[in-house]
């Protein structure tokens, strides 16, 4: 299928590194913490959800904590980030590419993607599997990073092949059967800092590491001050990020 990828999406090194620092960096924090508020408003106590692309389970262990009720599982490429996720979580956790779902039809509530869509040189058919595997009036949520002509040595470095704005993937979403709920884009009072960084003064490999503890905790405190807006439910008009939710 045009769209599959494999290991080579995200070299092992890079699985490593999420896992030692998923749990503390700011970034990793603050998508989670976006996660799972788009699950408190759009998902039932009880749902069936699906964490497609998992990598080492952070979210997951993240769900768990906040909303133990949840039926969780998860689905990763790598087996090195299956390994990682079921050890952290102890859950069920799949590996198969998001284009080629290992589940019946309607069995989900919930299915929701970090950052994987866009390893996909066209995500349609993991699109499709989405809608397939979801119930009737099931929920989707993804993020993606956002602006292509951001592209930078990180996204070399996670094998990122496209970078979205809402322009373009809430049509895809649309062609896909799914009806869009809510979207925004988030990551946006750092988006100065990260331009800079990335296009003048670029480095090697990705951005996925632990920073200095107060430059953390005040790029934490940035991306919290963020997330009020967006939990009531006010889109940004920019960012690093693009996070959407739309219903079967």
């Amino acid at each position: 299928m045009p769209g599959r990828y494999s290991l080579a999406a995200m070299e092992e090194r890079e699985y490593v590194k999420m896992d030692a620092v998923e749990e503390r960096m700011f970034f990793y924090r603050a998508l989670h913490e976006r996660m799972v508020s788009c699950l408190d408003r759009f998902a039932p106590t009880d749902a069936a959800v699906l964490d497609a692309g998992c990598g080492t389970g952070g979210l997951l262990v993240k769900l768990q904590r906040r909303r133990p009720s949840l039926r969780l599982s998860g689905l990763d490429v790598s087996e090195v980030a299956c390994e990682m996720a079921r050890r952290k979580t102890g859950l069920p956790i799949e590996q198969a590419s998001v284009d080629e779902l290992p589940f019946g039809d309607e069995q989900f509530d919930v299915i929701v993607a970090s950052d994987v869509l866009c390893m996909l040189e066209d995500p349609s058919g993991a699109l499709g599997e989405f809608r397939r595997c979801l119930r009737p009036g099931g929920t989707l949520v993804v993020n993606l990073p956002a602006y292509e002509a951001l592209r930078s040595y990180h996204d070399e470095a996670t094998d990122t092949k496209h970078r979205y704005t809402e322009g373009e993937f809430v049509p895809l979403l649309k062609r896909s059967g799914f009806a869009t709920l809510f979207v925004t884009y988030w990551n946006t009072l750092l988006f100065p800092l990260a331009v800079l960084k990335r296009k003048l003064f670029p480095s090697r490999g990705s951005d996925v590491r632990l920073y200095p503890p107060l430059m953390d905790a005040v790029f934490g405190a940035v991306l919290e001050l963020e997330a009020i807006p967006i939990r009531r439910g006010i889109r940004l008009p920019f960012g690093l990020s693009l996070l959407s939710v739309a219903r079967r």
